[in-house]
């Protein structure tokens, strides 16, 4: 990963001395996590940095990097660290293409070290529709997978079976998704900006919910000059899902249903802003047969250099 990250900030900033315009921005941001309806998790707590450099019109490289922090019912913590970077090439007009990767540093043994890749092309016109493809491809090297087999066995008239259980490491995750967007500028209520996306994920091993998981998502965004709105909602089911051009990375293992959520943003000059939201899911733990809900807080502060 950190090879990776390497390759691609060269790759760009080899190019910066043909660049006449960088743009820089850096966010922070926290949220607080509310898990009450959980068997075994209380409460959590996320914060991070995010940062993006845009280099003339052709090139931009972006990073993330995360702190998380699960407190379960009773005693005990979940601790960990997530790492992203993502490069995007507009050199072809009117064409976005996408690399990055994502590495999780985790108190979870099952998906300590886990490492993702992702990659997409996006085709879009100005103020108008946009459509693209992303994909992700994800693997926990430490991920346990028990299996047991059952064996029919034949003899003369009679019948009998047995079973056994094998163990092996290493889980494979395939994720495609699919979007399409289209604007509605200069409207009553401002710049107004519809998409909606899919999700299909495969595991390479059934861990708990099954192999195949489909989902459909979508969200409206308004710009109204100082403020900003955003309201999303999704259905479906996912697990290990890869959000967000790879910096959301759900690599617990829990069977997501459903989400919703909204934010408002405050441009306070024309180098920063505000926003706060609010988000709740539905997901199925574990040996829990009950669904849990939980509702997080967020904030985000950004800055442009």
């Amino acid at each position: 990963m950190k090879k990776l990250a390497t390759v691609l900030i060269s790759a760009v900033m080899a190019t910066a001395s043909h660049a006449e315009d960088v743009l820089i921005n850096t966010s922070f941001y926290g949220s607080y996590i509310d898990y009450s309806s959980s068997a075994v998790k209380d409460d959590g707590y996320i914060g991070g940095v995010y940062g993006y450099a845009g280099i003339g019109l052709e090139h931009s490289i972006e990073g993330e990097i995360d702190y998380t922090k699960i407190n379960y019912t009773g005693s005990g913590s979940l601790k960990q660290w997530d790492f992203t970077v993502l490069y995007t090439n507009y050199s072809v007009k009117n064409t976005k293409v996408r690399i990055g990767g994502h590495y999780i540093s985790s108190d979870d043994s099952a998906t300590d070290g886990g490492i993702i890749l992702t990659g997409g092309y996006e085709f879009y016109t100005l103020n108008s529709y946009n459509y693209s493809i992303d994909i992700a491809l994800s693997y926990y090297d430490n991920y346990n997978i028990e299996k047991t087999y059952i064996r029919n066995i034949y003899r003369g008239m009679g019948r009998g079976s047995f079973s056994y259980t094998t163990n092996t490491t290493g889980l494979w995750v395939y994720q495609i998704s699919p979007k399409f967007g289209y604007s509605f500028p200069g409207t009553s209520a401002g710049d107004i900006y519809l998409e909606t996306r899919g999700y299909y994920i495969r595991l390479s091993d059934d861990v708990g919910f099954g192999k195949n998981f489909f989902s459909v998502e979508g969200s409206l965004n308004i710009d109204a000059g100082m403020f900003g709105f955003n309201l999303y909602g999704w259905i479906g089911e996912q697990e290990f899902a890869v959000k967000k051009y790879g910096f959301a990375v759900y690599n617990l293992s829990e069977k997501y249903k459903n989400g919703f959520g909204a934010s408002i943003r405050y441009k306070m000059s024309e180098n920063s802003s505000i926003t706060v939201g609010l988000k709740r899911e539905t997901f199925r733990e574990l040996d829990n047969p009950s669904d849990v809900k939980t509702t997080s807080l967020y904030f985000l502060a950004g800055v442009n250099f």
